[in-house]
């Protein structure tokens, strides 16, 4: 019996000792004991988690509003690159419309290419500036190596060399054609060393 009464009075002193406790540590400035340094917050542990989920909701309404725009940009992008692209495709049935990009019958025959192979060229150039304005996103003017095998072996081919100086009239300027440029122009000393 007087094991169960110290175990009760024991239980009340500690349940006394928890309330106090919570007190001094609760957000409720009337329960709150007076703290030795007065200029620090006295916030609890649930007030942190509640400022914490407000700033990383900013955050992501943020950060969602900018991916929201980059989305857009690039969907209008791959759009438009690749309307392009079936352009370029179309002046193989009319090579004529070559003209209004600057390229005559001369250098057309000066590069010994056709209007119809300089409409292919064209037209695969502008489908790697798509993907490499997308998913490339790699903004070096390192010129392309074997490990990037189509860009590669493409500009290796001397018929593509002889057409680049055509062919850039129609790419935009851009990190890609920059790096066309560079790997031409590495080939090209390679083949006089050579």
């Amino acid at each position: 019996m007087r094991a169960q009464k110290r175990a009760r009075a024991t239980g009340v002193v500690l349940a006394r000792k928890v309330i106090s406790g919570a007190r001094r540590f609760s957000p409720d400035v009337r329960h709150c004991t007076p703290c030795p340094n007065a200029n620090h917050l006295d916030m609890s542990i649930s007030d942190w988690f509640s400022l914490l989920a407000v700033v990383l909701s900013i955050g992501n309404i943020v950060f969602l509003l900018w991916n929201h725009r980059q989305t857009r940009h690039q969907e209008a992008l791959a759009t438009n690159l690749a309307a392009l692209a079936s352009v370029d495709l179309a002046i193989k049935d009319n090579p004529s419309v070559l003209r209004f990009h600057g390229v005559t019958e001369d250098d057309l025959s000066a590069a010994g290419i056709t209007g119809e192979e300089l409409a292919y060229l064209v037209a695969t150039f502008h489908t790697g500036s798509i993907y490499y304005s997308i998913v490339g996103k790699d903004t070096s003017t390192r010129a392309f190596t074997e490990a990037d095998t189509y860009r590669y072996y493409l500009c290796t081919t001397e018929s593509t060399r002889r057409a680049w100086p055509l062919l850039k009239r129609f790419l935009m300027d851009s990190p890609y054609k920059r790096r066309l440029e560079v790997t031409i122009a590495k080939i090209d000393e390679e083949s006089h060393n050579a």
